[in-house]
């Protein structure tokens, strides 16, 4: 709602332009090469545990600056942080707000090192980033790299193991794919459509009423 999410989305804008995302595919190729290279030569693997949810936390991690050996924690985190989505569950929610908690001390504690010693990743580029004389504070930082994991690691994991699956299920696309790979776009977008990544959405009631028998509040 503007005018905050106007001015979060200017201040945002100038981190994350399509030169910057083009200039990721080449890492993220090669992030690609070396999850496949440790299948090695096994007849049988599981594309989930060998590529689906590692490659996204390990492109997110890099994208904002996270040392190697620290990136497997945005995997953790980023598996806690799904299950708010499970809003009538209590034990979930509690193991997402764990989640959250520790990965926002986590990246505060990054962004503090980024200040002083700034190198080219997202992180330092949101810290430098100034338009019309403001920047982001430290709160909207946190959020909106804590959204980057929650919103591009779930559902990139779930695109590529869709995706996967229905090509299986349809082996002339996957034949056609094979042979042609102008068509991993289409096919991408086909996978989207077919089987969504996400299927929750909140909703605020802005008047009280009442539906089969249950009285939702207004908040």
């Amino acid at each position: 709602d503007a005018p905050d999410h106007t001015r979060l989305r200017k201040l945002s804008a100038k981190s994350f332009t399509n030169r910057f995302v083009q200039s990721l595919e080449p890492n993220i190729r090669r992030m690609v090469t070396e999850l496949l290279d440790q299948v090695g030569n096994q007849n049988e693997f599981d594309v989930l545990d060998a590529l689906a949810r590692p490659l996204p936390a390990i492109v997110i991690a890099e994208m904002l600056g996270v040392p190697p050996e620290e990136r497997h924690l945005f995997e953790e985190w980023s598996a806690q942080l799904v299950r708010y989505t499970e809003i009538l569950n209590p034990d979930a929610i509690a193991q997402a707000a764990h989640g959250d908690r520790a990965m926002r001390a986590y990246l505060q504690a990054l962004v503090d090192r980024k200040r002083q010693a700034p190198s080219d990743d997202l992180v330092s580029r949101l810290i430098a980033d100034e338009t019309d004389g403001e920047s982001l504070d430290i709160e909207e930082l946190l959020s909106l790299c804590t959204l980057l994991l929650v919103a591009g690691h779930e559902t990139t994991t779930r695109l590529i193991a869709s995706c996967l699956y229905l090509l299986l299920r349809h082996p002339d696309q996957l034949a056609a794919v094979r042979a042609d790979r102008s068509l991993v776009p289409a096919a991408l977008e086909e996978a989207l459509r077919l089987e969504p990544p996400v299927l929750a959405v909140s909703r605020i009631a802005r008047e009280s009423f009442e539906y089969k028998g249950t009285r939702f509040r207004r908040r």
